[in-house]
């Protein structure tokens, strides 16, 4: 699977490419906070690049529709890059919120969005478990678009504590207790399950490209590693297990592709529901496969730490395992209020 070509078709997702495949090298992958815990300084450039060429500002009103047709194409661009940064739920989520909701920007937001990345995540249920953010720094917002009973609202955390690895090797985790839950700033949105269902839109179509992304690159990584590795004689790829495996991971990623697309042009939150669960499996198990194939195909130097198919597999299971968790959430309100809230 090579990049994404660069046509005159898809112009904006062409330009996210080249920003982030120049500025956002997989090396930056493996150093994203510095010892003093702030953020690299190199992810805070291309944070501002990002906000002065407009992209941070996709998911608001004037770029929306204009910007749908790509996003999956831009979320491949980020996956392939590891981007390291909350780009979709600050440009998809946080600043269409920001547009909608009067004074939510002056009175609830730490600093402008520009400022530097701020994390974000998406509970639309009440179930217990760990609070945890992916960690942009000691200063920065960390958001929370939740139900709080029949309402949506957007919680607001200041980091009090040091950053911990998580499954992700590169991008460390907070995690927040339950009394910061009772003690997090809160702001009611007028919004209904309808509302966050549309907003929600363009998320999952980035997002599930990130994924995409991530595990075309590793992938392709493979199927080169197989023509060049050698073994009796013979390059590993010309034995029939190993293009067997290579062949039904690119199979799983093209039936992903398929299945995004499809995701992306879903008109009205009636089709999105009905698409959602369908994609998200082909997406998770696609992306699964080809990411693990990957580590087998390299064999004992793919399970080693310097190289980099670890890190491709390590950001599709953190990914998958988040975007599934929402997709049921959103799935689930749907079904269980009014049905007429999410037509």
């Amino acid at each position: 699977m090579s990049a994404m070509p660069e046509t005159s078709e898809f112009v904006l997702a062409s330009a996210f490419e080249r920003l982030v495949s120049e500025q956002h090298p997989i090396v930056l992958v493996r150093d994203v906070v510095q010892a003093d815990a702030s953020l690299n300084p190199k992810l805070l450039q291309l944070w501002r690049e990002l906000h002065d060429g407009g992209w941070l500002s996709l998911g608001t009103e004037a770029m929306r529709a204009e910007a749908m047709p790509e996003l999956a194409r831009m979320g491949e661009a980020s996956g392939r890059s590891l981007l390291s940064v909350p780009f979709a739920f600050t440009s998809l989520v946080l600043a269409p919120l920001v547009e909608a909701t009067p004074n939510l920007a002056d009175e609830f937001l730490t600093e402008p969005l520009e400022a530097g990345p701020v994390s974000g995540r998406i509970d639309l249920d009440s179930s217990a478990g760990p609070l945890l953010f992916d960690y942009v720094g000691p200063r920065a917002g960390y958001y929370q678009l939740a139900k709080s009973g029949p309402a949506i609202v957007l919680r607001r955390y200041l980091a009090a504590s040091q950053p911990v690895d998580g499954l992700d090797a590169g991008v460390p985790v907070l995690a927040f207790a339950a009394s910061d839950v009772r003690n997090a700033a809160e702001r009611r949105l007028d919004a209904q399950a309808k509302d966050v269902v549309q907003l929600l839109h363009p998320f999952f179509v980035f997002q599930y490209g990130h994924l995409l992304g991530a595990a075309a690159a590793a992938l392709d990584s493979a199927i080169a590693y197989a023509k060049e590795r050698r073994q009796f004689g013979r390059a590993i790829g010309e034995f029939q297990a190993v293009k067997h495996e290579l062949a039904n991971a690119w199979v799983a990623l093209d039936n992903a592709r398929y299945a995004i697309n499809a995701l992306a042009q879903a008109d009205g939150a009636q089709a999105l529901q009905r698409l959602l669960g369908i994609t998200d499996r082909l997406v998770a198990a696609g992306t699964k496969l080809a990411t693990r194939v990957t580590v087998q195909i390299h064999g004992a130097i793919g399970f080693a730490w310097e190289h980099d198919a670890h890190l491709y597999l390590k950001r599709v299971y953190k990914t998958s395992a988040q975007m599934t968790h929402i997709a049921g959430q959103l799935i689930a309100i749907c079904l269980n209020e009014d049905s007429m809230n999410c037509k």
